[in-house]
């Protein structure tokens, strides 16, 4: 599976970022860039980031490889995004358990706008 164009990686990643509710300010856009490249040379959906509780930790192969401290965070849902969708996760789940599998069970609901389901 290669990693969506770099339009579409930047698209979501803001959509991640206004889902957390985090204000448009230099600590997000650092980290904007910084998911969308992780996920340019990643491969999408073994590399996802979850935002819980004013962190947003990003898993490599179900193992955490990389987490970051958003102070000015104000969203209150759990949010996992894989730079191809947004769900939001059970947040007591990811305390419990450190990693969310939602993939196609049914458990995550989609908040981005995806049109191009061709990958």
């Amino acid at each position: 599976m290669s990693a969506p164009p770099l339009e579409k990686l930047a698209y979501v990643t803001e959509c991640f970022m206004n889902a957390a509710n985090v204000p448009d300010n230099l600590e997000r856009a650092t980290l904007e860039e910084w998911l969308v490249r992780w996920w340019q040379l990643e491969r999408p959906g073994n590399h996802y980031a979850i935002y819980h509780q004013k962190k947003v930790y990003c898993y490599a192969d179900g193992k955490l490889a990389q987490s970051f401290s958003l102070d000015a965070a104000n969203g209150s849902r759990t949010l996992r995004c894989d730079g191809r969708k947004i769900s939001v996760v059970n947040g007591q789940t990811f305390e419990q358990v450190a990693e969310v599998d939602v993939g196609g069970d049914g458990d995550g609901a989609a908040l981005s706008n995806n049109n191009n389901n061709n990958g």
